[in-house]
């Protein structure tokens, strides 16, 4: 059906209604059951509050001139914030409609690397991944990497291509900030 994504093996699933008795830092939280809720800002912000994260990737968050979903998830968090239309040089199909990723971060961060994932076989895929070193002041610095996949079941070369992909961003990146 056009319009659904189903929700990823690797994510827990968790009703909004339930996240906030059942998340524990270190989860994932997909507010599913909002979809379409005027109120799902809202909800994953008060529960961003509570969990108080560290870092944040974020995924079908739409950021246009007309809806900066970004600025409400994190309101009040503190973090600083790149949406992949900040980074990119031009604005993937659909995201005006399914959005795109998004880094949040208590520290400041600066993007490094962007992957865009359209491919043949996912031409309709809006979102990048993302990879930023994070300066963790005295601690050092992390690579830290927000990914999406085609979800297409027949995209599975797509998403073979896009996880080598993967494995080559941050080599021979520097973690100096």
């Amino acid at each position: 059906m056009e319009g659904t994504y189903p929700p990823s093996a690797a994510l827990t699933r968790i009703p909004s209604e339930q996240a906030q008795s059942h998340a524990r830092a270190g989860d994932h939280v997909q507010c599913l059951e909002c979809r379409g809720d005027s109120r799902r800002h809202q909800i994953i912000n008060k529960e961003l509050r509570r969990l108080k994260p560290d870092l944040l990737a974020l995924q079908e968050v739409i950021q246009t001139r007309e809806k900066a979903s970004l600025d409400t998830i994190v309101d009040g968090l503190d973090m600083h914030i790149t949406h992949q239309q900040d980074v990119q040089a031009f604005q993937p199909p659909y995201s005006d409609r399914y959005g795109g990723t998004a880094i949040a971060t208590r520290w400041q961060h600066r993007v490094v690397e962007v992957l865009n994932p359209r491919m043949p076989q996912a031409p309709d895929v809006p979102w990048a991944t993302l990879a930023a070193v994070v300066n963790l002041g005295d601690v050092g610095s992390l690579l830290f990497i927000a990914t999406t996949a085609a979800w297409r079941p027949a995209a599975e070369v797509a998403r073979e291509r896009h996880a080598v992909a993967l494995s080559d961003l941050g080599i021979g990146k520097t973690c100096r900030p």
